[in-house]
């Protein structure tokens, strides 16, 4: 069995990076099939990925985020070469895989409406699997965009979508309703969320995960750690309102850094999905080009009183007893469609 991957896999963004590997290891493990991405990537977003945030006069953030650049590159590169080990040669069955992440969000700055990404190549059978289309809606889409993407999604053999605003699109466009399933982060533990006891910090911390905080927020958030004796540590990004910014680390050492922490702080998707998966209690604030996924997956667990800028104190613990109940049976809800999926 050959299955390509059509989702963003050449980036700097550690979430990103980490559910499109996730995805590829649990097709290769668990369902033995080789695995490539494909090689197509929007300049633009690479520009703004990679380049841009080493443009800066803080010498620490530049050298940062080449450090990240590298070791994000070297970490993607040795995962490669492990997903197109030789399975079963016998197998010919060809797949092509649309997702996870925002591959479908026709409102995206650097690349706008793509049908690349909606399945314009042949290559296989097609199924989509948790792609979003961020904050794009049904409305934003003209005529001649609907008429196309009518015949694109109906070719797909099942889909599925990581939101309800994404499944609402869909059905619109074709009258199916399709499953919304968990973040391939979620699918699985491969061996690079392993920890591999790199990151030690002498005292506690309090993981800091985006960039897209109030003013009152980064107060509360300091105020909380203070009263708490926790360090405070962005990871992944430069915030100069932190003195501990660890922005040169690899995928794997970013959620070794959000497992370890005490408690995370979020203005991204993977910083709530993350901290779940690690059953580590977060508080997060909504970023407007985030929000119909964020709302899904919060919505899901009922963890609206964990929004930071409606909290009136952070104090409480997630029950992740009940989470995990819950989070168990999406996963083999997941899981089921991907196996049910790739075997008719």
């Amino acid at each position: 069995m050959l299955t390509k991957i059509y989702t963003y896999n050449f980036t700097s963004n550690h979430g990103a990076i980490l559910q499109a590997f996730s995805l590829g290891n649990y097709l290769n493990s668990v369902l033995n099939s080789e695995v490539f991405f494909s090689s197509y990537h929007p300049k633009e977003l690479k520009y703004h990925e990679f380049l841009s945030p080493m443009i800066s006069k803080k010498p620490g953030k530049a050298l940062g985020h080449l450090k990240k650049n590298i070791k994000t590159i070297f970490w993607r590169n040795y995962h490669l070469k492990q997903l197109i080990k030789k399975k079963n040669a016998q197998d010919q069955r060809m797949y092509s895989i649309y997702g996870s992440d925002e591959i479908w969000n026709f409102l995206n700055p650097y690349y706008g409406f793509s049908d690349y990404y909606f399945g314009k190549e042949k290559y296989g059978k097609k199924i989509a699997y948790a792609a979003s289309i961020g904050k794009a809606t049904f409305q934003d889409l003209n005529d001649h965009q609907k008429q196309k993407l009518i015949v694109l999604l109906n070719n797909f053999h099942s889909i599925s979508v990581r939101d309800d605003n994404t499944a609402e699109f869909v059905n619109k466009l074709i009258g199916k309703t399709p499953e919304i399933v968990v973040d391939p982060t979620l699918l699985s533990n491969p061996i690079f969320f392993s920890s591999s006891n790199k990151i030690k910090s002498k005292k506690k911390y309090a993981a800091i995960y985006g960039l897209n905080f109030s003013k009152d927020e980064m107060e509360k958030i300091k105020k909380f750690c203070e009263k708490e004796n926790l360090e405070l540590i962005s990871v992944g990004y430069f915030n100069s309102w932190i003195r501990n910014n660890k922005i040169g680390i690899n995928p794997s050492e970013f959620y070794e850094y959000i497992k370890k922490s005490s408690c995370v702080f979020t203005s991204m998707f993977h910083g709530i999905v993350l901290s779940i998966k690690s059953n580590r209690n977060f508080w997060y604030t909504v970023d407007p080009i985030r929000r119909y996924k964020v709302r899904h997956i919060i919505s899901k667990f009922n963890l609206e009183s964990r929004n930071l800028s409606s909290a009136k104190n952070l104090e409480g613990n997630i029950d992740f007893e009940k989470i995990n109940q819950l989070l168990d049976q999406w996963i083999k809800q997941s899981q089921n469609f991907l196996i049910n999926s790739m075997s008719k």
